[in-house]
Formats: structure tokens, sequence, C-alpha cells
């Protein structure tokens, strides 16, 4: 009974993000080829994005965006891993050189198919 209650359900980790990996795929990329095309550096600055955003927030705006209503709980990463997650050492804060938001790239073109749908939530 359990189980029937539960299908379809899916769990995502308490954690904040830095979402710009999604949101500026090209401006990841573009750093990557300046570092790939300087002189040697060494180890590099993280590149972080503009905004750090809670994985529940991100997913309830991709809902939205998706026209999907779905309830979104929280749950806490256990172990290691997931307190060093939840002290933020995943983060750049000290580096927001992207510029887009996640919010930006749901809105943008990257979340249309070629024939103007809604991509996201297929």
């Amino acid at each position: 009974m359990l189980g029937r209650a539960l299908d379809g359900v899916r769990t995502i980790a308490h954690l904040a993000s830095d979402p710009r990996g999604a949101g500026a795929a090209a401006e990841a990329a573009g750093r990557l080829v300046e570092l790939a095309l300087a002189e040697p550096a060494g180890r590099v600055p993280d590149m972080g994005g503009p905004e750090i955003v809670g994985v529940a927030d991100l997913a309830r705006s991709y809902l939205r965006v998706a026209g999907l209503r779905r309830l979104v709980l929280p749950v806490p990463l256990p172990g290691g891993a997931g307190a060093a997650f939840r002290r933020g050492v995943h983060l750049a804060p000290g580096h927001p050189d992207g510029r887009t938001t996640f919010a930006e790239f749901l809105a943008g073109p990257a979340g249309l198919s070629a024939h103007g749908e809604k991509t996201v939530g297929r």
C-alpha cells in the first residue's frame, strides 16, 4: 500500500546549488576555451554563477515553467558528502563570473523545441 502511495515520487537532496551549469553552458564553455588557449596556469579560480539557489527552489522553478504540479519535499543528503554540500564547499560565491540565472535559462531558447514548444517537463 505504501508502495502505491509513493509511486511516481522523486527525491532530490536538500542542497544549495549554483545553477550556472544548466543556465549558462556557453558561459562555462567560453571560460574553458579561454583557459585552453592561454598559457598553462595551474589551478585556476572556480567559476561561479550570479546566484546561489537551493535545489528545491530550482525544482519548483522547473516545475512551474513545465506546467507541472508536484510536491517538492527536500531530503537531507546523509554522510560526509552531504555535510560538505550543506556547508557549501561546492559553491564559488567569491567568483560570480556567470551571468545567466536559472530563471533566465528556463525562459530562454534552450527551454524551447524547434517548433516553439517548451521542452522542459517532457
